[in-house]
């Protein structure tokens, strides 16, 4: 992969894990574990681990809450926010501190019409 800022070649590692177990027949809990690790001179790596639930009111809606926790390692540049300037090809700013991060919760309600 060539990086979009300075054309160099990326050296890069990613794996996911996750899954979705049902509780009962209306409620279910999901989880998911990143690791994303880069090999260059950069060594913009993290992790991230997730975990949620949804809660089944009928066929067509239910309630969902997330919560999710990104950590950065090697100085690493992972965020759930976008970077401002899109071109450089980057996921989002980064702290440029080993294991400082970004945490977020998400909660609704989806009705499938």
């Amino acid at each position: 992969m060539v990086n979009a800022s300075s054309g160099a070649l990326s050296d890069q590692t990613s794996w996911l894990v996750g899954g979705n177990v049902p509780i009962t027949e209306n409620d279910s809990v999901r989880a998911s574990y990143v690791d994303y690790t880069d090999h260059t001179a950069a060594t913009d790596s993290c992790r991230k681990w997730g975990i949620g639930g949804r809660h089944f009111l009928s066929k067509r809606t239910n309630f969902y809450a997330d919560f999710a926790s990104i950590s950065q390692r090697d100085k690493g540049h992972c965020t759930i926010y976008p970077d401002a300037d899109r071109r450089l090809g980057r996921c989002g700013a980064g702290s440029n501190q080993t294991g400082v991060g970004t945490r977020g919760f998400d909660a609704g309600i989806v009705h499938r019409f």
